[in-house]
């Protein structure tokens, strides 16, 4: 489970007191973590942009596992996951795996269209919050730099896990549906849709 920690880096003492929030809700305004919906969210826009960002980061992952390989301790990242959860019904868990699925079978991640439209997000999201956030880790200097590790992250989200090789899981109490992840197993590099499961003893890394 994560909080104000893991998403802002807050600290919480024993009486109850968070540490530096002020320099907080700085950085949340000037650099942020969680993003608005985009207008009326109307067509794939915001999904679009959602699965755009999960490859980049993933991205930086792979970049930052290669810059650091012979430090000690070098960075590892076992898992990249992404939950879409917008309903707990298990029909629309069905709609929504179909419509991510749409949504990347489009994005053309390896064709220049695909690559241009994640350079926008690169200058406009991530570099802007690694500014501010990025407390010293490795970061490409340019994004062509990048481009290699959005080539690797790629693969390994469409990599077979499992009996399973499609990108996008669907993670409820469906067991003729659902295709769920076993994380002290394998690497889980995938996108997941779920529903109650969640709140039920399963946990997404």
């Amino acid at each position: 489970y994560v909080g104000l920690r893991e998403f802002f880096g807050i600290d919480i003492d024993d009486e109850g007191e968070m540490d530096d929030l002020e320099e907080v809700i700085r950085a949340e305004t000037s650099a942020p973590l969680v993003l608005p919906i985009v207008g009326e969210d109307e067509g794939d826009k915001n999904l679009r942009r959602a699965v755009d960002l999960y490859v980049l980061t993933g991205a930086i992952k792979l970049y930052r596992a290669a810059s650091t390989a012979i430090e000690e301790p070098p960075l590892r990242f076992k898992h990249h996951t992404m939950l879409v959860h917008s309903s707990q019904r298990q029909d629309d868990h069905s709609r929504d795996r179909l419509l991510v699925l749409r949504v990347w079978d489009e994005s053309r991640f390896h064709a220049v269209s695909g690559l241009s439209r994640l350079e926008v997000l690169w200058n406009e999201q991530i570099r802007p919050t690694t500014a501010v956030r990025g407390q010293g880790l490795p970061m490409p200097a340019k994004f062509e730099d990048l481009v290699p590790f959005i080539s690797e992250c790629v693969a390994r989200i469409d990599e077979r896990v499992g009996n399973t090789d499609s990108p996008v899981l669907i993670v409820n109490g469906n067991d003729a549906e659902a295709t769920t992840p076993n994380f002290e197993r394998d690497p889980i590099w995938k996108i997941l849709v779920g529903g109650n499961k969640l709140s039920r003893g399963y946990t997404v890394e």
